[in-house]
C-alpha cells in the first residue's frame, strides 16, 4: 500500500465518527474493510484513539469556522443549532479540496438544512456562496430573503466570475417583505381598477417607500492557491 493510499484511510477515519467507533472495537474487522496492507497493519494498530478523536474534532471545528465565514447571516440565525446540524452534515460529508473548499463545504451545508426545511435558512446566501463554490461565469436572480438590518427584502442579486476575481452583489428595494405583501395584496383587491390606474398606484406608493433601488452588499475575492 502507497503512502497517499494510508493518507486517504487516515482522511476516512478523521471524517467519519461511525468508523473510529468500530475501529475502537474491532481493529482488524475495520482494516480488512479498508484495505489496509499487511505493511500497514502496525500503523494503523498503533493509532491512539484519543488523539485521533482529538484530531477529528480539531478538523470539524475548523470546517465549522470557515463555513459560518461564508453564510454569517444563516449562521446567526441558525443559533445553537447550526453546531449541531454541522457536525451531523461533517460527519457524513468528506472535505472538499482546493482554494474554494471553504464555499462548497459552506453550499453542501445549506443544501442539507434547506433539504430538511431548518429554520434560518436563507434562499440569497446559499445562491451566493454555491456561485463562489462553483465555475458558473455570470448568474443573476431574485431572491425575497436579503438580511439588511434584521430584516428580509426583495432583492436582485448578481454574481459575476472574470479572470482571478469574484464579485457578488445585491439591490434590495427599500421596504421589506413583511410590508410590501400586504401593500401589493391590497392594490390587487380594488374592484374596477384599470391597469393605468393601478400601475400608477403601484409606482407611487413604492416611491413614497423609496425612491429607488438602494445597493446593500458586495462580496469580492481573490483565488487562494493551496
Amino acid at each position: 500500500m502507497s503512502q497517499l493510499a494510508l493518507t486517504e484511510i487516515l482522511g476516512l477515519l478523521l471524517q467519519d465518527s461511525r468508523l473510529r467507533k468500530r475501529l475502537a472495537k474491532n481493529r482488524t474487522a475495520v482494516m480488512r474493510e479498508l484495505g489496509v496492507a499487511q505493511e500497514q497493519a502496525s500503523f494503523i494498530n498503533g493509532l491512539n484513539l484519543q488523539q485521533l478523536e482529538a484530531q477529528a474534532e480539531s478538523l470539524i471545528r475548523k470546517r465549522q469556522y470557515e463555513a459560518s465565514r461564508v453564510i454569517p447571516e444563516t449562521w446567526s440565525r441558525l443559533g445553537r443549532h447550526g453546531q449541531v446540524h454541522f457536525r451531523k452534515y461533517a460527519d457524513q460529508a468528506p472535505w472538499p479540496q482546493g482554494h474554494r473548499r471553504h464555499f462548497i463545504d459552506a453550499a453542501m451545508f445549506c443544501d442539507v438544512i434547506k433539504s430538511i426545511g431548518l429554520s434560518g435558512y436563507l434562499k440569497s446566501e446559499h445562491q451566493r456562496v454555491a456561485f463562489l463554490a462553483g465555475h458558473q461565469r455570470f448568474s443573476i436572480r431574485i431572491v425575497n430573503d436579503l438580511i439588511v438590518n434584521k430584516k428580509e427584502y426583495w432583492a436582485i442579486q448578481f454574481c459575476i466570475r472574470r479572470k482571478e476575481t469574484t464579485f457578488s452583489q445585491a439591490y434590495h428595494f427599500g421596504c421589506s417583505r413583511k410590508r410590501k405583501r400586504p401593500l401589493i395584496a391590497g392594490l390587487a383587491a380594488k374592484p374596477e381598477t384599470s391597469w393605468g390606474k393601478k400601475r400608477k398606484s403601484i409606482t407611487r406608493s413604492l416611491e413614497e417607500t423609496d425612491e429607488s433601488l438602494h445597493q446593500c452588499r458586495g462580496f469580492s475575492l481573490k483565488k487562494k492557491r493551496d
